[in-house]
């Protein structure tokens, strides 16, 4: 397994229709957000299988699972709730997220001029649990799987003081990427990573190949100063996300 590097911009579009990116503006204009969670998702051939209908439905199933979980723990969240989705796949690094939400729900009133903030949690969960999903299945798959490069993009985003950080990615953890530079000791402190695995065909082949694997990614997420959880998706429930985000 090859360790880390980071991030780019490109354009955005209106909230209910699921966005691909927009410009690097701070949530509520200029309030770090609290709570943060960054999914990252697999878009590679081998966990991104569009030819392959039950692997497309797991997808569809899982990030409605997500999605769901994300916006039940959403109101005991403190906010803002900086919500980000993005795309392990090529340049990671260099990647605006493919689905990104700032949630507010203590603020009324008109004046919003900001796209992604959402304050009914009823419309955030359409947006993780539909909108956003929706969007990502319809992408093509990738032709790398920059999962080092993903996690540094989030790693060396800013952080406000004593904001709570958590990351969530999904994938069959098969690395493909050049050497990128290690990110500094510390870079994921605090952070609570949740390594949602799936093997794929080799895997079934040669017993314990996956359990190495993740057991490795661990180690070194672990390295960096990350708390890690590590559960495969199969049977991956919403009331289980929530009981990961929720602080013990």
């Amino acid at each position: 397994m090859k360790f880390l590097t980071v991030s780019r911009c490109t354009a955005g579009v209106a909230l209910a229709l699921a966005l691909t990116a927009c410009k690097g503006a701070e949530p509520l204009g200029g309030e770090q957000p609290k709570t943060e969670i960054f999914v990252l998702v697999d878009l590679s051939e081998t966990w991104h299988d569009k030819e392959n209908a039950e692997v497309e439905r797991k997808n569809q199933n899982l990030l409605r699972t997500i999605g769901r979980g994300i916006s039940l723990y959403a109101d005991s969240a403190e906010p803002p709730l900086l919500i980000q989705y993005r795309v392990i796949g090529s340049a990671s690094l260099n990647r605006e997220p493919i689905c990104r939400a700032t949630y507010m729900p203590t603020l009324v009133g008109g004046g919003n001029k900001d796209p992604f903030r959402i304050r009914s949690r009823k419309k955030l969960e359409k947006y993780l649990s539909i909108d956003c999903p929706r969007v990502i299945i319809a992408r093509p798959p990738e032709d790398r799987t920059e999962i080092s490069a993903a996690i540094a993009s989030v790693a060396e985003k800013p952080r406000g003081k004593k904001a709570l950080r958590y990351m969530i990615i999904a994938s069959d953890f098969l690395e493909e990427t050049n050497a990128p530079e290690p990110l500094p000791v510390g870079a994921l402190a605090g952070t609570k990573v949740l390594l949602l695995y799936r093997p794929v065909s080799p895997d079934r082949e040669v017993g314990g190949q996956m359990t190495a694997r993740i057991e490795s990614w661990r180690q070194s997420l672990e390295q960096f100063g990350a708390v890690v959880t590590k559960v495969p998706d199969s049977g991956y429930e919403q009331s289980d996300l929530v009981s990961f985000l929720s602080p013990k």
